[in-house]
C-alpha cells in the first residue's frame, strides 16, 4: 500500500492519468506485440518451409537438412514459448485497453453531473459519511467534480460485474434444464465456461468496483487487487461450481477472514468495501 508523504500528498494515479490516453498507449503495445507474434511465427514457418523443400528434394540426409532439423528441433520449442508470451501480453494490454476505453466513455456520460449528483452517488454507496470525515479538517479537499474519473471507473467496473454475473447466472443455474437433450460434454464445457467468466471476469469486477468505492473514500492512495489480496482456488475447489459455494475465494492480506464465492456474488460494492476496508479510510 502506498501512501504519499505527509505535506505533500499525491492523488491516486486514476486521478492523475487520462483513461482515453491510456487506452491508446495500451492499444499502441498491443499492436507491437501483435506485430512481436507474427515476425515469431514467420519465423517458424520459415524453418518448417526449408525443411519441407529439402525433404521434397531428396536431400534428406545432406548435411543442409540435418542442419536445418537440428536448428528446428532447437528453435521450435523457443519460438511456441516467445510466441505464447507476446499472446499473453498482448490479450492484457487489449484488456487494459478496453478497460480505459469504458471508463472513458462512462466518464463522458457525466459531464452535466453536479456536486449535488456526486453526493447522492456517495449517499447511495455508503460512503458520504466516511468522506467528509475524512476531509473534515483538510485542507486539500478535493472538489466534487474532480472525482469523476473515478466514479467513472466505478461505473465500469460495476455495469460489468452486474452485466457478466447475470449471464453467468443463467448459465449455471439454467443450463442443465436448457441441454438436457445435450451430449454431458457439452454441459461440461458450458458449465466451466461460465464458471471461467465468474471466477476470471465477474467477480474480480465486483472486487474492482469496492477498490473504486475506497479510493473515492480518500484519493490520496494508490489500491490495487495484488495488494488487498490474493486469488484462491485449488483443484478441490473448482468442483465446487455452486454460485453459494462457501469455500474461501479471495483471502484479504489484513487477515481478516477470506471471501467466499457466495459472499462476493451477493453483495454489493459498498458492502465489499466495508467488508474489506471496514471504517479504515486508508486502504490495508
Amino acid at each position: 500500500m502506498t501512501v504519499a508523504a505527509v505535506g505533500s500528498p499525491q492523488l491516486t494515479h486514476y486521478l492523475r492519468e487520462s483513461p482515453d490516453l491510456i487506452s491508446q498507449q495500451m492499444h499502441r503495445r498491443q499492436m507491437m506485440c501483435t506485430i512481436a507474434r507474427t515476425v515469431t511465427l514467420v519465423a517458424l514457418g520459415a524453418i518448417i518451409a526449408a525443411a519441407s523443400f529439402l525433404a521434397i528434394l531428396g536431400l534428406a540426409f545432406t548435411a543442409g537438412y540435418l542442419t536445418i532439423s537440428i536448428g528446428l528441433a532447437v528453435a521450435t520449442p523457443i519460438l511456441f514459448y516467445v510466441d505464447n508470451i507476446f499472446a499473453n501480453r498482448a490479450w492484457r494490454l487489449q484488456f487494459q485497453a478496453d478497460v480505459e476505453q469504458g471508463t472513458a466513455d462512462q466518464l463522458r456520460k457525466l459531464k452535466t453531473w453536479t456536486p449535488l449528483d456526486i453526493e447522492h452517488f456517495y449517499q447511495e454507496h455508503q460512503i458520504a459519511e466516511l468522506y467528509h470525515a475524512q476531509f473534515a479538517t483538510a485542507s486539500g479537499i478535493v472538489k466534487a467534480q474532480n472525482m469523476l474519473p473515478l466514479i467513472a471507473r466505478f461505473n465500469f467496473w460495476d455495469h460489468l460485474a452486474t452485466d457478466s454475473l447475470a449471464l453467468v447466472k443463467i448459465d449455471l443455474t439454467e443450463s442443465d434444464d436448457k441441454l438436457a437433450n445435450a451430449a454431458e460434454d457439452i454441459k461440461r464445457l458450458v458449465r466451466e465456461r461460465s464458471w471461467a467468466t465468474l471466477t476470471q471476469e465477474s467477480l474480480p469486477a465486483k472486487l474492482e468496483s469496492a477498490i473504486i468505492l475506497q479510493l473515492l473514500v480518500n484519493p490520496y492512495q494508490e489500491i490495487c487487487l495484488d495488494r488487498i489480496g490474493r486469488f484462491r482456488l485449488d483443484d478441490d475447489e473448482k468442483q465446487d461450481q455452486r454460485l453459494d459455494s462457501q469455500r474461501p475465494y479471495f483471502e484479504l492480506t489484513n487477515h481478516r477472514q477470506a471471501l467466499t464465492i457466495q459472499e462476493v456474488v451477493s453483495s454489493s460494492p459498498a458492502q465489499l468495501r466495508q467488508r474489506i476496508f471496514g471504517n479504515d479510510t486508508m486502504g490495508l
